[in-house]
């Protein structure tokens, strides 16, 4: 005596297509760009000879915020980029 599976093999492929549809749904995504922020350095301070130790080191410090700020936009922007997608 058989038995006979053949709903397995309707459910199988109803998945198979599903997959297909979604891989075909996002490859049809278009993301938008990268803020051109996101791509510039930030550079160290400039040295000036004879300056005290301890400015550069304020301005040196002022430029870690100005990148540091920077990556937490750049971050945001990916976040957005990234919840949108998971929707």
């Amino acid at each position: 005596m058989g038995l006979l599976l053949s709903g397995c093999s309707t459910t199988g492929n109803r998945i198979d297509t599903a997959a297909a549809d979604l891989g075909r749904a996002r490859a049809s995504l278009v993301l938008s760009d990268l803020p051109a922020e996101c791509r510039r350095l930030i550079a160290h301070t400039e040295l000036i000879e004879g300056e005290d130790l301890a400015i550069l080191l304020r301005r040196e410090r002022g430029q870690l915020d100005k990148a540091n700020a920077m990556l937490g936009r750049c971050a945001g922007f990916h976040d957005t980029l990234a919840e949108g997608l998971h929707r």
